[in-house]
């Protein structure tokens, strides 16, 4: 990774992109009314330095306040637009860096910038003088420009020039905005690959299972891999704390990196393009008067609304790999808010139903018996634990099958003397 190219890309995004879309908006919007004024304001100005030495001298300085005013006005209106131009000149000599110490190794793509680079600086001109008073620097010169500016509003002036131009041809910022955040992108997606300990390149396929080999959680130290083959709905077991809702961020996280990075912590990756849910993390909410169960209910149903609108848009679509084709959703917990005889009977059915609609569902749960329920439909899998002079230690590795660590739990509660 090149760190000067990563320092010119950092400079480049000092200012927020939203003034960048304001100032497209005011584009079209400007006024030539207000631009004749400050012409009309600086012709006046000059016209009095041929006046009578007396009445010259005071026409001379009502004409300065009155455009030191006037300047002051029509600032505020301009302000967010001049800081935007700013941008386009940091866009633009950033660019500028970029192609003379030849940072980017595609010929193609280095061609492509190059082109929108020059597309942008004979648009934007001189803009020496086209930037905002600069109160925090005391310097003589400084001061002078900052002055100059008031008086004659020329930078005003070079504005409605600098717009007038893009006005013409506003897809060229646009353009060089496109490309850079491009290759930002490639800087963001470099930077993660060298950051993980390992990596790899997903596989996407049409059909098949969902395939992971050694997959791990970027966040968090000296993380323990795991595998699966998910030939359908899994179903996870484990005392508390051995890993379950663990390990189904790490698979979210893997997938979800896969489709939007083309990068996964993992040594292998292999699936379809899904349609990522969850219902993990869900919390009660008070100014709403939503209880946990509500939330978890929502949740759910969110998950069923996707496929139903899902299973519409798929009789109208063709195609081998769509988004949306497919579901794959994660479950911490189901409806651990309700009492355990009405979760493990409204558990069944809502984890039957997800099967029925093709869902790929992770779900984490304590209630063994649902691994006798759903064992046609779901595969087993389960965390272990050992008890060790009283205390209880995990090796947080996935294992095929249900768990039954149900009284080593017990014991381990039993020896802490709680």
């Amino acid at each position: 990774m090149d760190e000067k190219l990563v320092m010119i890309m950092t400079a480049i995004c000092a200012l927020t992109i939203c003034l960048v879309l304001s100032v497209i908006v005011q584009w079209r919007r400007s006024e030539k009314v207000r631009r004749r004024m400050r012409y009309y304001a600086l012709i006046v100005s000059i016209g009095c330095l041929f006046v009578n030495l007396e009445t010259g001298i005071s026409i001379l300085v009502i004409c300065m306040m009155v455009n030191i005013g006037l300047y002051f006005y029509g600032r505020k209106s301009l302000e967010g637009a001049m800081q935007a131009l700013q941008y386009f000149l940091r866009l633009q000599t950033g660019a500028e860096k970029i192609l003379k110490k030849k940072l980017i190794p595609d010929a193609d793509y280095e061609q492509r910038l190059r082109e929108n680079y020059i597309r942008l600086k004979r648009k934007l001109g001189n803009m020496t003088l086209l930037r905002p008073p600069n109160w925090d620097d005391q310097s003589p010169a400084e001061m002078l420009l900052d002055y100059l500016r008031m008086i004659t509003h020329i930078d005003d002036i070079l504005f409605y020039r600098c717009m007038r131009r893009l006005s013409k041809d506003i897809d060229v910022v646009e353009n060089l905005i496109t490309t850079m955040g491009l290759l930002e992108s490639i800087l963001v997606i470099g930077s993660l690959r060298i950051a993980l300990p390992y990596y790899c390149i997903p596989e996407f396929k049409s059909g098949g299972n969902l395939e992971i080999e050694d997959a791990y959680h970027p966040l968090i130290p000296n993380p323990v891999p795991n595998s699966i083959q998910a030939e359908g709905g899994v179903l996870v077991t484990g005392s508390n704390a051995s890993g379950k809702s663990t390990f189904l961020k790490t698979i979210a996280l893997n997938s979800i990196l896969a489709q939007a990075l083309h990068t996964c912590a993992a040594k292998s990756y292999s699936g379809k393009w899904y349609t990522i849910l969850s219902s993990m993390a869900l919390r009660d909410n008070l100014y709403c008067g939503e209880s946990y169960y509500i939330a978890e209910i929502k949740a759910l149903k969110r998950v069923l609304d996707t496929s139903q609108v899902i299973d519409a848009d798929s009789n109208e679509k063709e195609g081998p790999i769509k988004s949306g084709e497919n579901i794959l959703c994660f479950i911490d917990e189901v409806l651990r808010g309700t009492n355990t005889v009405e979760r493990i009977a409204a558990s069944t059915q809502i984890l039957k139903t997800f099967r029925k609609k093709q869902i790929i569902c992770f779900a984490a749960t304590h209630d063994i018996e649902l691994t006798y329920l759903l064992e046609n439909v779901y595969q087993n899998y389960h965390f272990q634990e050992k008890v060790v002079d009283g205390e209880i230690q995990f090796d947080y590795r996935i294992y095929k099958g249900r768990s039954n660590s149900k009284n080593k739990c017990n014991s381990a509660v039993g020896n802490t003397g709680i």
